[in-house]
């Protein structure tokens, strides 16, 4: 007999309460299947033929079926993945194929991601990594030129020799070791450019640059202290001004001392 407190029910002649299909006339399976299906009443029953009834007749391929789960709970979803866009295989994303591209495919693969899924993945990840780049440009040179600033208060007037030095240091490093641009930005990174620079400049130092510094305060030029003087002319007006009219004293003591300080990259 039908479950009353889950079927809708219809008074008899003689007041018994019936369930709605109790005169349908029908089988024993159909009565079991039609209390097992949340039917209930006639109007469910009729949405419920009517939803399946849009199904008949659709292009197979525009259904998809997922299949029962086994034993163990796993379900095998290629076909499902395969209608919802997936790939044949995992290099069909094209991705690139460097060790992180291959690896990112397959683990798309796995995941059942269409390809159109998968692209627009793809370049979400690379705007993030552009903007994560940026943001770390941005915070580089930032501390880069907090660090030039605290060398050039620490070493004042001297800050350009002892730079050139450092300098000079850097390039016969790289000659004699072979360090490439990326190892001395590592250096840089780890230590802050005004340590970094500190490092070199007595490295430098070492090799001629206590002299230099000595030649200076004595009156003595090298190429060193000639490119030094010329940015401290650069700021002098007065300098500048005579150098806007051409002034020959002004102009050949400009030459003599570009000349000279063109040396520093020998």
């Amino acid at each position: 007999m039908a479950d009353e407190n889950i079927q809708n029910t219809v008074s008899s002649n003689d007041g018994e309460n019936k369930p709605y299909y109790a005169d349908w006339g029908l089988s024993d399976e159909n009565i079991g299947w039609l209390q097992n299906s949340g039917y209930k009443d006639p109007a469910s029953l009729i949405d419920g033929f009517r939803s399946t009834k849009s199904y008949v007749g659709m292009d197979k391929n525009d259904l998809v079926r997922i299949p029962k789960a086994d034993k163990d709970g796993n379900r095998d979803l290629s076909e499902v993945y395969k209608q919802l866009g997936r790939p044949e295989k995992a290099e069909d994303y094209g991705l690139g194929d460097t060790d992180f591209a291959k690896a990112a495919a397959d683990k798309l693969f796995e995941l059942g991601l269409s390809s159109k899924q998968a692209k627009a993945l793809s370049d979400f990840m690379v705007e993030q990594d552009k903007t994560i780049q940026a943001n770390a440009d941005e915070d580089w040179n930032k501390k880069v030129n907090e660090g030039i600033e605290a060398l050039k208060k620490e070493w004042g007037a001297e800050y350009e020799v002892k730079k050139e030095l450092a300098q000079k240091a850097v390039r016969d490093i790289v000659s004699a070791t072979g360090l490439t641009e990326d190892e001395l930005n590592k250096i840089e990174s780890a230590l802050g450019t005004d340590k970094a620079t500190k490092l070199f400049y007595s490295i430098g130092a070492k090799d001629g640059g206590v002299k230099n510094l000595q030649n200076y305060n004595a009156g003595e030029e090298t190429p060193e202290i000639a490119k030094f003087k010329i940015a401290e002319l650069k700021k002098d007006k007065e300098f500048v001004a005579k150098l806007a009219v051409a002034d020959r004293e002004a102009v050949k003591e400009m030459n003599r001392l570009t000349a000279l300080a063109m040396k520093v990259q020998e």
